[in-house]
Parts: C-alpha cells; sequence; structure tokens
C-alpha cells in the first residue's frame, strides 16, 4: 500500500522492482586432495621417513591456502613445501597444484596420531580440512643369551666322527617394534667341526619379547 515507493513525486502503484543477477555454472575455488589420510608405518628411531600429499584446485578461481600446518608435530615432524618449510598464503592457480612433504625422524620411541591442517578460500565446504596422520618409532634389539659358547674336551671317535653335547642359543627381541632376522652363520673362516641346526626359514620377523633358539 506505499504509492510512493521511490519517495519522488511521481505516485507509484505499490510495485517495487528488484533487479536478480547470477551467473550459471559459477565455480569458485575448489581443494581437492590425491590421498585422505597419511600413514607413515614404522620408522626405525633415527632414520627419517618422507610421505607426500598434493593439494589441487579444481575450480575457476585462485585457490589461496591460508595455512597448513601438523597439529602437535613436536620434534620429529614436519611439513615441506619445496624442501622449506611452509610459508603463507600459497596461491594455486585454477588446474594447478601444490605438493605437501610430510618429513618423520623421530629421536625415541613413540606411537604418532595426529592432523595436517589445511584451511583455504574454497568455497564448496573444504576451506578447513584435517588429514589423519600417524606413525610409529620403533627401536627393535637383538639380544642373545649366551655370548659364548664353550664345549670343553671332546673325545674323537673314528666309528662316530665326534660325539659332543648340543648348545642352544636363544635370540631375542629385547626392543620395540619388529625385529627382521636376515642371516644366522658362522663367521668365515670358522671351523667346519661346527654346525648350525634348527635354523628358522630365513628372514624371520620377532615381535617385541619373540624368540627363537637355535642349536
Amino acid at each position: 500500500n506505499d504509492t510512493n515507493i521511490d519517495n519522488d513525486p511521481t505516485p507509484d502503484d505499490g510495485t517495487a522492482t528488484v533487479l536478480v543477477r547470477a551467473q550459471c555454472n559459477y565455480r569458485g575455488p575448489k581443494l581437492t586432495l590425491d590421498r585422505q589420510r597419511i600413514d607413515m608405518g614404522s620408522v626405525q628411531v633415527n632414520d627419517e621417513k618422507s610421505e607426500q600429499i598434493v593439494v589441487k584446485n579444481d575450480g575457476k578461481v585462485n585457490l589461496v591456502i591460508t595455512e597448513a600446518s601438523i597439529e602437535n608435530p613436536g620434534n620429529s615432524l614436519t611439513l615441506l613445501v619445496n624442501n622449506q618449510p611452509v610459508q603463507t598464503p600459497i596461491n594455486i592457480t585454477p588446474g594447478g597444484s601444490t605438493t605437501f612433504t610430510i618429513k618423520y625422524a623421530p629421536k625415541s620411541i613413540e606411537t604418532v596420531s595426529t592432523k595436517i591442517v589445511i584451511k583455504s578460500n574454497d568455497s564448496l565446504g573444504n576451506d578447513n580440512i584435517s588429514i589423519p596422520l600417524t606413525a610409529v618409532a620403533i627401536d627393535p634389539t637383538i639380544s642373545v643369551d649366551n655370548t659364548s659358547l664353550d664345549f670343553g674336551s671332546v673325545l674323537y671317535d673314528p666309528l662316530q666322527n665326534c660325539a659332543s653335547d648340543v648348545k642352544t642359543i636363544n635370540i631375542s627381541n629385547a626392543g620395540f617394534g619388529q625385529l627382521v632376522i636376515s642371516s644366522i652363520d658362522l663367521t668365515v673362516g670358522s671351523s667346519t667341526d661346527f654346525i648350525i641346526s634348527n635354523l628358522p626359514n630365513l628372514p624371520i620377523v620377532l615381535d617385541s619379547a619373540q624368540k627363537i633358539s637355535i642349536n
């Protein structure tokens, strides 16, 4: 019932006109990932392992990453771009991508469960994403219960070749994480009078506190 919509001297019929504009098929920046989680697996203490994750812009407008970090990285995890610490903002043109490198270099036994956080101007729901990140630092330790064996005096019997007692060595994993034993053998130059028996199929993997016995 407003007869002077424009507040001018000309009376109106009470109808207001609103101009509506839109663009068909508009696509803003769209962040996509080549993987949804990072599992570094088991890494030996004082060793190093790296994994990568690719962030791509599948939109029609520049994607701007305003934050990229590892939550609670401690002293073992580092997030890199082009082998350098991440510096934001990072601009990704339509169709372009950026590769992040996650480096894991543990200094002690640990189990890691954290996430990578990436924030951007993505307009389609991925403006704040979290990527699960897991890793385990291991330090397997080989242990033997006998560091030397002494058979004492053994009587030589020409008919039975040589009769002697059998000595047993127990080999165990006294550390944390899987111990891989690849070979068990006498050192070069050892007397052929000594024979190793009861050998398992090698390589063999021993979990923590697991052991094998050889004769």
